[in-house]
């Protein structure tokens, strides 16, 4: 019975890993959307994202006022730090200008994420940071 709840607790920690994943791979998809909008012409993209990042920010702080064990508060608080820095990024994007993903390529990110070649395996490495 012990191992089973050690096991179980790993479990939800590589659940969570994959969760955070997740988000990221989505928010990468989000501003190539964004940049996509703006190659076809459509000035605001970034900037209606950036504002989807705010009510999504908002909705976590609310459920974060709400009733939590300690571990979920824990985990959307770690949400909610990720997301801050990924809406930090876009306010850098529009106020540099950035206009295009090859734009910002150029720049550079954080971290890449790149997949295998059957496209079932993913992952991230460094790459020089956004100045």
């Amino acid at each position: 019975m012990r191992f089973f709840f050690k096991t179980a607790g790993l479990f939800g920690v590589v659940l969570f890993q994959v969760a955070l994943c997740g988000t990221q791979v989505w928010w990468t998809t989000e501003v190539n959307i964004a940049f996509g909008r703006l190659e076809e012409g459509y000035e605001n993209a970034l900037k209606d994202y950036f504002k989807k990042q705010v009510a999504q920010l908002n909705a976590l702080i609310t459920m974060l006022l709400g009733q939590l064990s300690k571990g979920d508060r824990q985990k959307i608080m770690t949400i909610c730090t990720i997301d801050v820095h990924a809406r930090d990024v876009v306010t850098k994007l529009i106020n540099q200008k950035v206009r295009t993903a090859h734009a910002l390529k150029e720049k550079q990110v954080d971290f890449l994420a790149e997949r295998d070649e059957v496209g079932k395996a993913l992952w991230s490495r460094r790459v020089t940071p956004l100045s």
